[in-house]
């Protein structure tokens, strides 16, 4: 009964994205068509990117876009069944909302030196729904998960080549995860569904900026772990098509579960060279995602006979490389290019139907036309990420079998200065 109680929950908090394990960048338009470069490159979006560098926008600004997400996860199992699945998600849409405000003493250039500002940004989010039928049903049907970040921020030009930042991040979320139950008597799936809304949860985010009179510049930013919890959370069967007897052993009875998941840590350093008209910019990215060690769940009432369920993560610790570049056409045109390589921090063998994560390749561009203070932006990604075969760890529960996932992400916004 143990086992069954595994194969309903394990992966109940992590999800499919397009960084590393289940890590979301899609945080600015401008960012994500540079190869999600930004530490170093001043924009309404350094109140997540670099809040140090906000200090060295010019004027007041307001900015807000959004990222519908193209997904396609495909799954072949392995000998001797050779089993083919595909998922048929719906279109996520990543969001995110700037706004900062110059106050206090001004530079000899009419800069006001102090800024403060507030984002609200979706960095982890996202869908996953298997085609009906699939094969490894009792691992997942669908996933839906959604984190809101909320961010007041404040920074400060201590002159004009050195800013400071912070901002506290105030987390909310929710999720939402159905799997099948097999019943061997009938050879059909009944159904769980986990839905539970996380405690407000607290982080920070810190940044610093330095720039050169001859147009380099370098950011450093870190933004810390936030550890996301959900109380109290329902767990409800639909038994319908099972018979008397499978429902009777099972021991399957609504309850209560809770659960948390690490958002970890992320430590970014970044540099950029700027001229007139053009813009070169490289971020590394650290994410600590050796906080994921296991995923646990606890129940009010037994499930299966059992009141918890563990589950090792593992995690590594791993790097992004971006680079990117910004051109001016004209004085009105910008165009965008960039491409970056995200190292997964999934071991062997731990590759969930949630976050079946490996090396990934991103590849951007995009274009920015402004029509006075007011600036429009469109990009695209495109996250190839390689395919990838496992052999099931025999502590994590997971799926043998080869994965491959592939995404297009357009991207859409706008800012107005003034």
């Amino acid at each position: 009964m143990k086992k069954l109680v595994l194969s309903l929950l394990v992966g109940a908090s992590s999800f499919a994205a397009y960084a590393g394990g289940f890590q979301v960048v899609l945080q600015g338009v401008r960012q994500t068509s540079m190869g999600n470069v930004a530490t170093a490159v001043p924009d309404a979006a350094s109140i997540f990117f670099n809040p140090g560098a906000v200090a060295m926008l010019e004027g007041n600004v307001v900015s807000a876009g959004v990222s519908p997400i193209i997904s396609r996860i495909s799954y072949l199992e392995n000998e001797p069944y050779y089993a083919e699945a595909k998922t048929d998600n719906p279109v996520s849409l990543p969001f995110y909302l700037y706004a900062a405000f110059g106050f206090g003493p001004e530079n000899e250039n009419g800069v006001k030196r102090l800024k403060a500002g507030i984002g609200v940004f979706t960095p982890y989010g996202s869908t996953v729904k298997w085609e009906d039928g699939w094969p490894k049903q009792t691992y997942l049907r669908e996933l839906s998960l959604r984190a809101i970040y909320i961010q007041p921020t404040v920074s400060f030009m201590i002159n004009d080549y050195i800013g400071i930042g912070a901002g506290l991040d105030v987390v909310l979320g929710s999720i939402n995860l159905k799997r099948g139950i097999a019943d061997p008597t009938t050879g059909n799936f009944a159904e769980v569904d986990f839905t539970g809304t996380a405690e407000t949860a607290l982080g920070y985010n810190v940044g610093l900026f330095v720039k050169s009179p001859d147009g380099f510049s370098f950011g450093v930013n870190y933004r810390s772990k936030v550890m996301s919890e959900v109380k109290e959370g329902d767990v409800t069967f639909d038994l319908t098509g099972t018979s008397q007897t499978f429902q009777q052993n099972a021991q399957l009875q609504n309850t209560k579960f809770s659960s948390s998941l690490p958002l970890p840590g992320v430590l970014t350093v970044g540099f950029a060279y700027s001229n007139d008209k053009l813009t070169v910019a490289t971020d590394l990215r650290y994410t600590q995602w050796s906080a994921y060690e296991q995923l646990k769940f606890e129940f009010q009432d037994p499930v299966g006979g059992a009141t918890e369920s563990v589950s090792k993560r593992k995690y590594k610790d791993a790097i992004t490389v971006g680079i990117g570049a910004e051109y001016g056409v004209t004085d009105a045109l910008k165009a965008r290019v960039g491409a970056y390589y995200d190292f997964t921090p999934v071991p062997e063998g731990y590759m969930t139907a949630e976050t079946p994560d490996a090396n990934a390749l991103g590849l951007t561009a995009g274009l920015g036309y402004s029509l006075g203070n007011l600036n429009i932006n469109a990009g695209f990604l495109f996250v190839n990420k390689e395919k990838r075969s496992q052999l099931a760890a025999t502590d994590a529960n997971t799926i043998s079998g080869t994965f491959k996932t592939q995404a297009y992400i357009p991207s859409f916004g706008v800012s107005y200065n003034f």
